[in-house]
């Protein structure tokens, strides 16, 4: 009895090391703190003093990228040039910059867990998401940019005298899809070519990007198409390029820079273009510049240029045409950009 005893301890053990190879999750503590304002279901920080997110307990890679933007930080940099009451609900969790209105977030409870831009500053409020994380309908963000109704979207921050980047963006190419490209994307869907580089859902799906958002699944038409806005080129999750970029403007790779991914006829901004060397904006009373373009394809639409000695033209064999357009840069420097802005503002 004594052996056969020993044998199903023996057993019982070997069993219990067995089960260690199962994936064993150990949770010690709740996902999230409740919210300081349950009013609007923001949950901001989970732990104000290491600026772990409610959300980054699960979203742990986008946690990791975050923390190395000037949005994790901008509450900081708004202390240290003299806060007012009106710079506060952009530089925290309020209802700037997401579908909520009214004084929500910060703005209703002023709690250190909603001190910057964090996610649910773009995507909402997470409370109902992070009680059931399996549903079908997450919070998401915007990414379309409209100046006349930049509510919950970036624009609603990055606008007016401040800091006019929507306005600028909006009187830049950048600010519209191409209408003839759309029409004929519309007319032949199979055929993506050139809205790969004209509109936005599509630099998107070119580029990679796999994250939800509120328009990813919008069929394409002549209403809903996207300019090229701002999370095109900038990550809002945080990327290791300035300002956000999603590639470099530094690399002399066409595959790798920026700006070359689309505009890979020119890999030098031209000196008195007609809208300056911003991404945003042209620069006011600049005169016109003009260069060949080539037929066909949607080349029409391309700055043509000429590539510096050294670098093969992508294209080899297209003839020049006589035709001249103006040419459209979007290269931004030193603030040539600018708009004028409005007195008062």
């Amino acid at each position: 009895m004594k052996r056969h005893g020993a044998l199903l301890a023996m057993l019982a053990v070997v069993s219990l090391a067995a089960c260690t190879t199962e994936k064993i999750v150990y949770r010690t503590r709740e996902p999230f703190n409740p919210p300081a304002d349950p009013a609007s279901g923001f949950l901001g920080y989970f732990d104000v003093a290491t600026k772990q997110t409610a959300c980054g307990n699960c979203h742990v890679s986008h946690q990791g990228r975050w923390e190395a933007t000037a949005h994790a930080s901008a509450w900081a940099s708004l202390q240290a040039v003299g806060a007012q009451p009106y710079c506060t609900g952009c530089h925290s969790v309020s209802g700037k910059g997401n579908a909520m209105t009214g004084n929500v977030g910060y703005n209703a409870v002023p709690d250190a867990s909603y001190h910057d831009v964090q996610c649910e500053s773009c995507h909402g409020p997470g409370f109902t998401h992070a009680q059931t994380p399996d549903a079908t309908a997450p919070p998401l963000a915007r990414v379309a940019v409209k100046t006349a109704d930049s509510a919950g979207t970036c624009g609603e921050c990055h606008s007016g005298t401040h800091t006019p980047f929507a306005e600028e963006w909006a009187q830049s190419r950048h600010g519209r899809a191409n209408p003839e490209v759309i029409a004929s994307y519309v007319a032949t869907p199979t055929n993506t070519t050139c809205v790969s580089c004209h509109e936005g859902h599509f630099v998107l799906k070119a580029w990679g990007v796999t994250a939800n958002y509120q328009e990813r699944d919008q069929a394409v038409t002549a209403t809903t198409a996207l300019g090229i806005t701002c999370v095109v080129c900038h990550d809002p999750h945080g990327s290791p390029n300035s300002k956000q970029l999603r590639y470099p403007i530094d690399n002399p790779d066409p595959a790798q820079n920026l700006c070359m991914r689309c505009h890979m006829r020119r890999t030098y901004p031209a000196t008195g273009s007609s809208r300056g060397n911003s991404p945003h904006a042209r620069r006011p009373g600049a005169p016109a510049v003009v260069v060949p373009r080539p037929l066909g394809g949607c080349e029409p639409q391309r700055d043509r240029g000429r590539l510096p000695d050294g670098l093969r033209d992508s294209r080899p064999g297209e003839s020049e045409h006589d035709r001249l357009e103006p040419v459209q840069q979007r290269h931004y420097s030193g603030g040539r950009g600018r708009v004028q802005r409005k007195a008062g503002r």
